[in-house]
């Protein structure tokens, strides 16, 4: 089906778009990137979340039907699965009525140490899995404990050249991630934006 010149694109419509560009022959080598890694963003609005979602589930089962083998990294679930292995969720939450804000976003920052922390449990779940794509979700959840950029600058060094697609809730200029559409990151990310794919 042709899409609608200057109408909105639904949140369906959008997703059938990403299927197509995910199941074409060329996206696992990467050859649209002129040699770039193979790092992708998708934004959706932050009132959108729970639609998208559900069409982010919908699609992993559409390209896995296709041969695709997708891995869902939520950033927001391995951080819950390090506190717990840590033994630290249920001091977490206490601290949480207890201390100041800061103190336990110091502390939190400390104990999900993005390198040799957040990043190393991310590589073991890709490496455990058979994937050929990774969608990388719950950016929103985890700020401002974890930045998006500090992962999405990092991850393409753990995980070789499978494709990384990550799922961000606000805007992406093509080279700053603007969080929620409000929190202007000042650092540069460079990813191929598939919002503006036709």
């Amino acid at each position: 089906m042709p899409w609608s010149i200057g109408m909105p694109e639904t949140i369906a419509q959008k997703f059938d778009k990403l299927f197509t560009i995910f199941t074409a022959p060329d996206f696992l080598e990467g050859k649209r990137l002129g040699g770039e890694i193979a790092s992708y963003i998708s934004t959706y609005a932050p009132e959108d979340h729970n639609a998208t979602s559900e069409q982010i589930a919908a699609l992993k089962n559409r390209l896995e039907k296709n041969g695709r083998m997708v891995i869902i990294v939520d950033l927001y679930e391995t951080s819950i699965e390090i506190l717990s292995e840590k033994k630290l969720l249920n001091r977490v939450f206490e601290s949480e009525l207890k201390s100041q804000k800061k103190r336990l976003l110091d502390s939190l920052v400390s104990i999900l140490d993005i390198q040799k922390v957040l990043l190393p449990a991310i590589e073991k779940k890709v490496l455990d899995s058979s994937a050929s794509i990774i969608f990388l979700i719950g950016i929103g959840q985890v700020f401002p404990i974890i930045r998006a950029h500090t992962v999405l600058n990092n991850i393409q060094n753990l995980v070789a050249k499978i494709p990384v697609v990550a799922f961000f809730p606000g805007a992406y200029d093509g080279t700053r991630l603007k969080l929620f559409d409000r929190l202007q990151d000042q650092n540069h990310y460079r990813a191929f934006n598939l919002d503006t794919q036709s």
